[in-house]
């Protein structure tokens, strides 16, 4: 029986047959089953291998035959497989706790396919999937076995190394700030990363630092919170990292003090405040003004005391600001006060009136507006609240005979109500009474009226009659004619000298019996002696007529049968100081003769006698004297003169006026007042004016210690001077026409000066002379280091409201200033005299002359290890600076400085040309600053794989490190096609070409960059691009 075993078909296309027959043949035909070839047979029982020139399927047949005629073929079909193993991940390495992605590549025979995979992934783990993906636990390099076996059975196997890389980790800590100075610091860490970059709204003093300064925006602080990213860069295979910040903003200190503004009026002593704060611990008070803060400028609760500078500028400003801020900025409010005039009122209305009679009052107000109020109890018409009403004065008030009435501001705003008062004087009203109705006998028709007056000077009658006299209240009326006709006749009685108040009037009537009548008019009549003759004039009814008479020894002229007459008086008369006069009725018919009479008082005529000297110095007044019976008179002068204290007094001053000096006479006339009844007498003088000297003195203002030059200025009259008279104020006198005198204090004095001819007239000059203070010179001067201005203030000072008005500086090498406070940088360094000279606004001077030193300054200079260094390297700094350094301040110009005098630093953040600078302080407190460069750079890293997703994340590809000298990176693709090539390092792949997205894979890149060290690094490799 034939039998042939399956043949191996994974070992290749040489394939070893295996037969299976009856081990009893004795003959074996093989035939392979190539078709390309005629030696595919064998006769032996176990062929060689054969080697088939491809695939297949070839049909294998082998006839056995056993030694008889009988024969057996069997037949095997071969299919040559092959299977090539193989395997691609995304990318050649792998980020822990990432899933990583593997895919299948075997391959077959044609005739083949991969039915089974097995894939052993370096950790223990394994999978049977055809593409797993797979999460590494742990960093390290794990060896990734697959194992393919193809449906023919044939296997295959590749192993690859991947390495899974520990994700980064980003590390931020949570922080505050004062929202009103809420720039956050903040310090992040990243580790198994490049670097770090914050993300957040506002913006970041440096984004790329770990330790940076984030400015929020407003919203955020508005919020009270602002949470920014701390995302990882330089991540590798890794996708970043990222940590939340959480920034707190805490309230912001405030401050509220009231209002933005407000009114006060001034007549305000005090204006009180409480200043309400938040977050702060306390604070302090100022103003623009210049009042004060009671209990004091740090109290919460304080009363401003404006003075009368605040009022008169009508406003303030007050500020309260906070202290014990923290991290807060101090915060003011402020409020703008503005003074509001007191309310003025000032009643215009007379202060006396007559009493029971309503009468206007009036005020002037500058608010326009008020209440009137009486202390009494009258009423105000139409009411009390218009400016100008009538007041109707009561009961009580007419009998009081006064008010007062008050007038109290109303719409006074902010101020207080102010009132003015007005005590009015209420007259009482004037009372005529002229006594019971009378009669009278016609014969004797006069009559003697009894009127009285109350409440006013006077009375007057009136009627159809004659009263004499005229003008009193008891006169004797004649009645006329009509009225003794009639049979009675009404007068009446009018008050006069009535004030404020309007007259009262009383009648009386008088009732007449037919009868004669004779009536001189007045009872009494007083004339002066110097009289010529006294008028009279008489009445006389029912009679024929009159007959004049007298008890003294005058004359009646024309005759004394006249009514009408002049009465001469007699020398006896003259002598005495009373006549009778007497007129009696005649041809009375059957009635009575009547008489009546009058009495003349005869009073003496004034007597005026001056008794002034006859002669007086010119320009001088003189004293005038007379003697008057009169007591009293008015002086006048034919000159040009006047009197002191004035003309209305007997015993003035005449003080000659320039024509009277000029004419050198004067004449005086002093005629009588109060002469009564009589004629004014009067008396003249003429008086002769003798030119007198006319004082005068020049003196010159000195400073103290200088002394004072007075000269005699005066002018001499008829005489010669001959007599001076000093008093220079300071208990000194001196006799001395030009005299020198020394005052031993600064003021104002006085000088008097007296000078007196031969012929006794004098003049005295009074002017004031001044004696000023020598300023006070001083300075004060700032240590001045080499090369540095030494500023110079002057503190000089003067009293008695001199001033300072001219500087004069040496500063001691040559050099000079009229600056009130100058400033000078001295060429080398040494002690220098200073010397100032300062003067007066009169010329009064002093000096000061005062030592200054100038400081040699230190001398900067340090020296470094090296001056160009890689990013973390430490770079060694060695002071050299000289001059007794005291202390020294590193700026490495990174944001980093240090205090040290030799420090050692390393630039860990960026590359870049750094500035250093040291500035040495010596022990006077001199400095000097040294700056010097170098330069950090960073060895060349290419990453493996990028994401141009437009994050902001690992969006380019580029070379990192740097700077370089040389730089050169070419990209192609899968074809070979050069698709991107860059000289510039700031020139980066963003994964286009020509503008176009390139797709998802592995692209190869070449660089070559040289750095600034010199060292030249050629790179080969792919870069993956993911998106």
């Amino acid at each position: 029986m034939a039998d042939i075993g399956p043949p191996d078909p994974c070992n290749g296309q040489t394939i070893t047959f295996t037969n299976l027959s009856d081990t009893f043949a004795v003959g074996y035909q093989w035939n392979f089953g190539d078709p390309t070839s005629t030696t595919d047979v064998s006769t032996i029982r176990n062929p060689p291998p054969y080697t088939y020139p491809g695939l297949g399927p070839y049909t294998v047949s082998l006839i056995v035959q056993p030694g008889t005629a009988c024969a057996d073929t069997a037949y095997e079909v071969v299919n040559i497989g092959t299977v090539n193993a193989d395997f691609t991940a995304v990318i050649d390495s792998a980020c822990v706790g990432v899933p990583f992605n593997f895919t299948d590549n075997s391959s077959t025979s044609p005739n083949d396919t991969i039915q089974a995979w097995m894939w052993y992934f370096g950790d223990g783990g394994t999978s049977s999937l055809p593409d797993p993906s797979y999460t590494y636990a742990d960093s390290g390099i794990y060896t990734v076995k697959l194992i393919a076996t193809s449906g023919l059975g044939c296997m295959d196997s590749v192993s690859k190394d991947i390495y899974a890389q520990k994700p980064p980790v980003a590390t931020g800590v949570d922080t505050n700030a004062c929202s009103n100075n809420p720039d956050a610091f903040l310090n992040g860490s990243v580790q198994f990363a490049g670097g770090g970059t914050w993300s957040g709204a506002g913006t970041f003093n440096t984004q790329n630092s770990l330790p940076t300064i984030y400015t929020p925006v407003q919203s955020e602080i508005d919020s009270g919170y602002a949470d920014v990213w701390l995302i990882t860069t330089g991540n590798g295979l890794c996708p970043a990292d990222s940590d939340l910040v959480h920034i707190d903003f805490t309230p912001a200190p405030t401050v509220d003090i009231g209002p933005d503004s407000i009114s006060v009026c001034k007549d305000t002593s005090a204006i009180c405040f409480t200043a309400s704060i938040t977050i702060a611990t306390g604070g302090t008070w100022s103003t623009s003004g210049s009042g004060g803060f009671l209990p004091d400028a740090d109290s919460l609760n304080i009363c401003y005391v404006p003075d009368s500078a605040d009022f008169a500028s009508d406003s303030i400003v007050l500020y309260f600001t906070t202290t014990g801020n923290a991290d807060c900025n101090a915060v003011t409010d402020s409020v703008w006060i503005h003074f509001i005039d007191e309310p003025v009122v000032n009643i215009v209305s007379n202060d006396s009136t007559c009493a029971g009679i309503d009468f206007p009052i009036s005020v002037n107000t500058s608010t326009g507006s008020g209440t009137w109020i009486t202390l009494g109890d009258g009423s105000f018409l139409p009411d009390p609240n218009v400016l100008n009403p009538t007041y109707s004065p009561g009961t009580n008030d007419n009998a009081s005979g006064n008010v007062c009435l008050i007038f109290v501001s109303s719409n006074n705003g902010l101020c207080r109500p102010v009132t003015d008062t007005l005590c009015i004087t209420l007259v009482s009203q004037p009372q005529a009474n002229g006594g019971a109705d009378t009669s009278s006998c016609s014969n004797n028709a006069a009559i003697q009226l009894i009127g009285s007056v109350q409440n006013a000077g006077g009375g007057i009658w009136t009627g159809p009659g004659t009263f004499s006299p005229p003008n009193v209240l008891n006169p004797v009326y004649t009645p006329t004619n009509g009225g003794i006709t009639l049979g009675f006749e009404d007068v009446e009685l009018i008050t006069t000298g009535n004030g404020l108040c309007p007259a009262d009037t009383d009648v009386v009537r008088i009732t007449f019996t037919p009868a004669p009548t004779a009536d001189i008019g007045l009872d009494t009549l007083t004339v002066c002696k110097d009289v010529s003759g006294v008028d009279l004039v008489g009445t006389i009814s029912i009679a024929s007529g009159g007959k004049w008479s007298t008890n003294g020894d005058g004359t009646f002229q024309p005759h004394d049968s006249s009514l009408a007459i002049t009465y001469v008086p007699g020398a006896n008369d003259l002598q005495s100081t009373q006549v009778w006069l007497y007129l009696t009725t005649t041809g009375n018919g059957e009635c009575l003769a009547v008489k009546d009479s009058i009495l003349l008082d005869l009073v003496d005529a004034p007597v005026v006698n001056i008794t002034a000297a006859d002669t007086s110095c010119a320009g001088v007044c003189i004293p005038l004297t007379v003697n008057t019976s009169t007591g009293s008179g008015v002086w006048t002068t034919l000159g040009s003169g006047t009197f002191v204290p004035n003309a209305n007094v007997t015993n003035p001053f005449y003080c000659p006026g320039a024509t009277d000096d000029l004419l050198g006479s004067v004449t005086l006339v002093f005629e009588s007042t109060n002469n009564g009844l009589c004629n004014s007498v009067s008396d003249t003088v003429t008086i002769g004016l003798v030119p007198g000297p006319q004082a005068d003195f020049i003196s010159n203002d000195n400073c103290i210690g200088d002394s004072t030059q007075f000269m005699d200025n005066s002018t001499k009259g008829f005489g010669n001077i001959n007599t001076w008279s000093w008093f220079f104020g300071d208990g000194n006198v001196s006799g001395q026409p030009n005299p020198i005198h020394l005052y031993n204090a600064q003021t104002t004095y006085n000088v008097i000066y007296i000078v007196k001819d031969d012929r006794g007239c004098a003049d005295t000059i009074q002017k004031d002379v001044f004696v000023h203070p020598l300023p006070d010179a001083e300075f004060l001067y700032t240590p001045g280091c080499l090369g540095e201005p030494v500023i110079f203030v002057d503190t000089s000072q003067v009293a008695d409201g001199d001033s300072v008005i001219t500087w004069y500086w040496q500063f001691g090498d040559g050099d000079t200033s009229t600056l009130q406070n100058p400033t000078h940088i001295y060429p080398v360094n040494g002690g220098y005299p200073v010397t100032l000279i300062v003067s007066s606004n009169v010329g009064c001077s002093d000096t000061v002359i005062n030592g200054i030193t100038v400081l040699a300054p230190p001398n900067a200079d340090f020296t470094m290890d090296k001056t160009l260094l890689k990013l973390k390297e430490p770079v060694s700094f060695t002071d050299l600076s000289t001059g007794g350094i005291g202390s020294w301040f590193w700026d490495f110009g990174d944001g980093n400085t240090d205090t040290d005098q030799n420090p050692v630093h390393s630039y860990d953040q960026d590359t870049g040309v750094y500035t250093i600078m040291l500035i040495v302080t010596d022990l006077n407190g001199c400095v000097d600053t040294a700056y010097k460069t170098l330069e950090i750079y960073q060895p060349p890293a290419i990453p493996n794989a990028f994401t141009p997703n437009g994050d902001g994340t690992n969006d380019e590809f580029f070379i990192r490190g740097g700077p370089f000298r040389f730089y050169e990176l070419k990209v192609y693709n899968n074809w070979g096609e050069l698709i991107f090539l860059s000289n510039n390092q700031a020139n980066k792949w963003d994964g286009t070409r020509d503008g176009i997205e390139q797709p998802m894979g592995v692209y190869v890149y070449t660089a070559v960059v040289i750095s600034e060290d010199g060292v030249k690094d050629e790179f080969r490799g792919d870069v993956t691009l993911l998106r």
